[in-house]
């Protein structure tokens, strides 16, 4: 059997506290780079996170067959879930099969995600999508007392990178009700560093205004039920536009955004 892959960084023991609902994911919390086999200074400088698009074949992220992280930093996919429709959820989130193109279902794109109206039968939960947009704002998950999914885990290795994505950089377009949530995930992340790439909360955060291109799985965020503007519940606060997320993402390319607007 495969031994499970433990990096740098605590996790936390203390599950019990943790409450069912996710913590406020809003609010920015501020996160030093994470250091992995290129730092973030050399991404940034290099442009080795993110790809050129204009290539015909998106480039993917490379496993090698021989490891696991299905447990990951001693976190089991379920996370700390104390029931079984969160550990399901949070199944959902921390997988980390690579998609490919056969995989992709190219008819789904970011306007079909965040056009209004009840979508909670939409799209299907783990459905592979390719969609482009524009970086409104990126920062780590998770508050001050971490995610179910990883574990209340609060350090920047085993936490969850956010981002706010939305249709163009108008004003518009970026406000909350108007924006779409999309997340990478540590193992994602750790994946990514395998490929000599830096998905650090630091450095992804360099991409925020920068207009790109992301695969990954659709996933439907019901711990925010009531909060979206396609379904909500009267006396909630409405800070995003859908619950369906690509979580985890797989891949992230930059674009022109002369492209997109």
């Amino acid at each position: 059997m495969t031994a499970a892959i433990l990096l740098s960084g605590q996790v936390s023991s203390a599950w019990a506290q943790e409450d069912e609902t996710d913590q406020d994911e809003r609010m920015p919390v501020q996160a030093s780079p994470m250091k992995l086999p290129i730092s973030a200074s050399q991404a940034v400088q290099n442009k080795i996170l993110i790809p050129e698009a204009t290539m015909r074949k998106t480039q993917r992220l490379q496993l090698p067959q021989d490891i696991s992280i299905d447990t990951f930093n001693n976190c089991p996919p379920e996370g700390s879930a104390k029931t079984p429709a969160k550990a399901e959820s949070n199944k959902e989130k921390n997988q980390w099969a690579i998609p490919n193109d056969m995989d992709i279902d190219t008819k789904v794109t970011l306007t079909d995600v965040l056009a209004p109206g009840d979508d909670h039968d939409r799209f299907k939960v783990g459905t592979a999508v390719r969609i482009q947009g524009y970086f409104s704002e990126v920062f780590k998950s998770g508050g001050s007392h971490g995610e179910s999914c990883n574990c209340n885990a609060t350090d920047d290795v085993n936490t969850d990178t956010h981002i706010n994505m939305a249709l163009t950089n108008s004003a518009e377009n970026v406000k909350p009700e108007n924006r779409m949530i999309v997340e990478v995930t540590p193992r994602l992340r750790y994946i990514a560093g395998l490929n000599g790439l830096d998905w650090s909360h630091g450095n992804l955060k360099h991409y925020e205004g920068s207009c790109l291109e992301i695969e990954g799985d659709l996933f439907w965020d019901d711990a925010h039920q009531g909060e979206a503007r396609n379904t909500p519940i009267a006396g909630k606060n409405i800070w995003r536009a859908t619950l369906w997320e690509v979580h985890p993402i797989t891949s992230i390319q930059e674009i022109d955004c002369n492209k997109l607007f």
